[in-house]
């Protein structure tokens, strides 16, 4: 392209983007309820998306929309790969432990971490678990220490609302078959 045809191509581009980022941060927020993440996201759909546009292809919103799905779902099947590969170890290890009260409890404890955020999860393992003070966990997370601070109080609320809704739900009374109560 000349000077006068790129900067016209680069003018429409901006446009686009100026038009449909909400839209697209939107999209794909609605579907991964993480702010930074949907933020993230929408940045690499609008990468492709010029990278896509400087070789030719006509960018609407039809291809933003495939391209933002297509990317959640990544996502989505990064989470469940994650999620099994760490129930999948969390069992090895509880079996390989021999499976006494404490180690079912602590067993449990993890299976309830997998539920929280990638974010929660890690700071409550950063600090409980490895033992690493806030400087030393915000270092690791690439925060500040008072948004380490406010990440880890909300990853408790997030793990004590967990627990008490596994309670809960282990707590109900369970039907058996002929209609008898357990439990």
């Amino acid at each position: 392209m000349q000077g006068s045809d790129l900067e016209h191509s680069d003018a429409v581009f901006e446009e686009l983007f100026r038009e449909r980022y909400r839209t697209i941060l939107r999209y794909i927020y609605q579907r991964v309820s993480d702010r930074e993440l949907a933020e993230d996201l929408t940045s690499e759909v609008f990468y492709r998306a010029y990278e896509k546009h400087q070789a030719g292809v006509k960018i609407g919103i039809p291809w933003l929309i495939t391209t933002s799905r297509n990317l959640v779902g990544n996502v989505y099947q990064k989470r469940v790969t994650e999620k099994a590969h760490i129930q999948r170890v969390l069992h090895e290890e509880l079996v390989n432990a021999g499976a006494w009260e404490s180690d079912l409890e602590d067993f449990e404890l993890r299976m309830v971490l997998t539920t929280l955020k990638q974010k929660d999860a890690l700071a409550l393992q950063l600090t409980y678990w490895d033992g690493l003070s806030a400087p030393e966990a915000a270092r690791v997370m690439e925060c500040t220490v008072p948004a380490f601070w406010a990440r880890l109080s909300r990853a408790r609320r997030a793990l004590r609302a967990a627990l008490k809704d596994q309670e809960s739900q282990t707590s109900q009374p369970q039907i058996a078959k002929g209609g008898h109560i357990h439990g």
